[in-house]
């Protein structure tokens, strides 16, 4: 079909026209922006709860009136709050966001750019989700032992499993031993697949 202007989504060109495109949004804001393409987060710091929502408001707006002025839409639906903070510190149950008649209220955890961070920066959820999929992962590892050799299936452990664990992992230095562990389970289980190392430790060398 004829395309009158810009470009198809998932074009090479696509996120780099974007931020040429979108190159003067972060003068707008007041408080901390940071853009992935067409992905923007706000961020602010604050003791009060009150200056965060009224730092965080004044920043949308002036997104918005970029956004407006560049025929651009803001996908509320997508738009996620969350408040990082200390464990024992407590958020009021009627603490929330008022962005253009849209109520978004504090989520204990939201996605952003694939990882998963929850309010106290744990990295617990996050993990947990990497070795859910790993282990579903881990039954193909396996079941292709019988038919592809070694380096096969360290390349195949290296593409599909490995490539989840490290995503991101340089800030995973916050998160506890017991986490951390659920990713080493992962590791040893595809290195036992690969050398087909029964439970008897013994590996089979044939």
């Amino acid at each position: 079909m004829t395309i009158s202007r810009g470009f198809p989504q998932g074009s090479g060109l696509s996120p780099l026209l974007f931020n040429i495109f979108a190159r003067k949004l972060l003068k707008q804001c007041t408080s901390s922006t940071f853009q992935f393409a067409d992905d923007t987060t706000l961020a602010t710091a604050n003791l009060s709860l009150s200056a965060v929502v009224e730092n965080l408001m004044a920043s949308f707006y002036a997104v918005k009136e970029f956004c407006d002025s560049h025929e651009l839409k803001i996908n509320q639906e997508k738009t996620q709050f969350i408040v990082f903070k200390k464990p024992e510190k407590s958020i009021p149950d009627d603490f929330q966001l008022t962005l253009d008649n849209c109520t978004i209220k504090p989520h204990k955890t939201v996605k952003l750019l694939g990882i998963t961070l929850d309010q106290h920066l744990t990295f617990g959820p996050h993990i947990d989700n990497v070795t859910n999929k790993c282990q579903g992962l881990l039954g193909i590892l396996a079941r292709a032992t019988l038919y592809l050799p070694k380096e096969l299936l360290k390349l195949i452990c290296t593409a599909l499993i490995r490539s989840h664990m490290e995503y991101c992992s340089a800030i995973f230095s916050s998160a506890a031993k017991i986490h951390l562990k659920k990713l080493d389970v992962i590791q040893r289980k595809a290195a036992r697949s690969i050398y087909r190392v029964p439970r008897d430790g013994h590996a089979d060398i044939a």
